[in-house]
């Protein structure tokens, strides 16, 4: 924090915006959380990482039906590519006119979504799971709150399927076949 009010008294901000940013820093303190959970997995033996990569991520894998019946390994392989964003309220990070390119698990907050306000453990951005590429969202995703959401990047489940052919052939629908 000390740097931080260093470099507001230094630019010379504005008080609504520096404690906006204050606030916006303290809030942050999730996504370093999930930070170091991937560092602990990557200190850990491979069988022991994956079996705690699948606790953590079983109870939102289980509420997206795209991804049921993936298998175990594929799973974890997608544990460890999830990354985590944090946005202060009335901020918006889907654009009904943009390509949905994340599905988001909302790990704290509240966002607009759809018409219906969405808390913690829900998802928004399905729809990058199913159809073309680059299928524009129609709907704008708005934080209400300070928000940190889990995200999974559309290339790296694109990745992570491509090690998993069964997976893209059987459990899960493919990404980029299915017309809209």
């Amino acid at each position: 924090m000390d740097s931080l009010n260093v470099f507001i008294k230094g630019a010379c901000l504005p008080p609504e915006l520096s404690q906006r940013m204050r606030n916006y820093v303290r809030f942050r303190r999730y996504t370093e959380d999930v930070h170091m959970r991937h560092d602990m997995l990557r200190l850990l033996s491979p069988s022991l990482s994956a079996e705690v990569a699948l606790h953590l991520n079983a109870e939102w894998m289980a509420k997206v039906p795209y991804f049921g019946g993936c298998p175990e390994m594929m799973a974890v392989k997608l544990a460890f590519v999830l990354r985590s964003e944090s946005y202060p309220p009335e901020e918006c990070f889907i654009a009904a006119d943009a390509a949905v390119t994340k599905l988001c698990l909302i790990a704290k907050g509240i966002v607009t979504a759809k018409g219906k306000v969405l808390t913690a453990g829900m998802v928004v951005g399905e729809e990058m799971l199913v159809g073309r590429v680059g299928r524009v969202a129609g709907y704008t995703a708005r934080t209400m709150t300070y928000v940190d959401v889990v995200v999974l990047v559309r290339e790296d489940l694109d990745n992570t399927l491509a090690e998993f052919p069964e997976a893209r052939r059987c459990h899960v629908k493919p990404c980029c076949c299915n017309p809209c």
